[in-house]
């Protein structure tokens, strides 16, 4: 299962007790890291304060600034952000020229608890650019700016 998550476009749920779904990552990571030693960023929602959720710009811009302190980004989110773009648009450059551009090795995100997005108003545009990655990763080779 771990190599799945290595493959282009591909989008991994796993449903479960949360002490299996952290199992899960921390076996992939460790199973992963040994091998290839990905980039690797793990979000707990339980973790982000209620007010990033009031808007899909607040809740964007802090995982394009979680993401840059965990991988020491050389590109900062500040760098990219473009409010006129949008957020989803700014969070996919973000990604796109701080993380995989300056990545050798694979890059995959995981997030736990990620229901509790389900309560606020940003949720469907949060799923759907997620599902839009997803789309885009399985045409094209996501993070590849000429594409």
């Amino acid at each position: 299962m771990a190599m799945l998550i290595l493959r282009p476009g591909v989008t991994v749920l796993v449903i479960g007790a949360p002490s299996s779904r952290q199992d899960f990552l921390t076996c992939t990571r460790g199973g992963l890291g040994a091998r290839i030693q990905p980039a690797y960023s793990l979000g707990d929602f339980q973790l982000i304060d209620e007010s990033h959720f009031k808007s899909l710009r607040g809740l964007l811009f802090y995982f394009a600034h979680r993401i840059s302190k965990e991988l020491r980004t050389p590109i900062k989110p500040n760098d990219v952000w473009d409010d006129a773009l949008g957020a989803m648009k700014s969070l996919t450059d973000f990604l796109e020229r701080g993380v995989l551009e300056h990545t050798q090795s694979a890059f995959s995100m995981a997030a736990d608890e990620v229901d509790r997005v389900f309560q606020y108003k940003v949720r469907k545009a949060f799923f759907g650019m997620i599902r839009a990655w997803h789309k885009r990763g399985r045409q094209t080779r996501f993070g590849n700016a000429s594409t």
